[in-house]
C-alpha cells in the first residue's frame, strides 16, 4: 500500500491523501510532459531567445528552437539494448506553452538518432549551459569529457 505510512494516509496541504485519492482523476494533475523510459534526464537548460533586435550569437541554434527545452539524458546502465544517451531537444508550445516530446529530437546521440547504444568512451551526459557565442556545452560524469556542440550556418 502506497504511502508506507501506519495507516496509508498522510495529510499535504490540509487534504488527506491516501492511495484511493490518488486515483481520482479530478484530485490529480497529470505531468504536463514525460520523456521515454529509462532515459533518466539530469539537466535541463532552454535554448535562449536573443533580445529583440539583437542579431543572432554566431553559433545559436536555429531560431525556430528557441525556447525549446535542452535535456540531458545519462541514459540506462543496465538496459539491453541501451537507451537514453543523448542530448534532445523538446519543441516547447508557441508562447512558452507545455514542451511537446512527441516532437522530440536528438542533436546529440550514441547512435546518431535515437541514443540507443553507449559511447565507446562510456560518455553520460550530466549537465550542460548555452554560453553567450550560442555554443551549448556539456559534461561527462563517467569519462570526464566537456562536449561543445555549436550549428554553423
Amino acid at each position: 500500500m502506497w504511502p508506507p505510512w501506519k495507516d496509508g494516509s498522510v495529510s499535504f496541504r490540509n487534504v488527506t491523501v491516501t492511495e484511493s485519492w490518488c486515483q481520482t482523476p479530478s484530485a490529480v494533475v497529470p505531468p504536463v510532459a514525460c520523456l521515454p523510459p529509462h532515459w533518466a534526464p539530469l539537466g535541463v537548460d532552454f535554448q535562449p531567445r536573443p533580445p529583440a533586435g539583437s542579431p543572432r550569437p554566431r553559433y545559436a541554434f536555429p531560431a525556430d528552437g528557441d525556447g525549446d527545452m535542452l535535456v540531458l539524458s545519462h541514459g540506462s546502465y543496465d538496459r539491453v539494448p541501451p537507451v537514453g544517451y543523448a542530448v534532445a531537444r523538446v519543441p516547447v508550445g508557441a508562447g512558452g506553452g507545455d514542451p511537446d516530446p512527441s516532437r522530440l529530437t536528438n542533436l546529440f546521440a550514441s547512435d546518431g538518432a535515437g541514443g540507443n547504444a553507449t559511447f565507446a568512451s562510456g560518455m553520460r551526459m550530466v549537465d550542460g549551459r548555452t554560453y553567450k557565442d550560442g555554443s551549448f556545452v556539456f559534461s561527462s560524469d563517467t569519462s570526464g569529457e566537456l562536449v561543445v556542440l555549436r550549428y554553423y550556418r
